[in-house]
């Protein structure tokens, strides 16, 4: 297991198998997929851009992980292929 702090640990993108680091994954699907998963509210929340089910903020206790797992058992979307690692 790394030590690595998962939002700051490279994994592939599931789709085009580039090194991605967790906590850049939503910039990379809107700038390279065109993509948006994650919309920003006016109260600076973080929602689902795909069902607008609110996300947890970045800087919580495995915020990250949930994330990431939301889009993976809500909609079948795989983020970021860890078992390449």
């Amino acid at each position: 297991m790394s030590n690595t702090p998962f939002p700051d640990r490279m994994y592939p993108c599931a789709r085009c198998r580039r090194d991605v680091r967790v906590k850049r994954i939503f910039s990379h699907f809107r700038s390279m997929h065109d993509e948006t998963l994650l919309s920003v509210e006016r109260d600076g929340g973080d929602v689902c851009g795909l069902c607008g089910m609110e996300l947890p903020a970045a800087d919580e206790n495995n915020a990250w992980k949930l994330r990431v797992r939301h889009f993976r058992e809500y909609h079948g979307k795989r983020l970021v292929d860890t078992d390449a690692v």
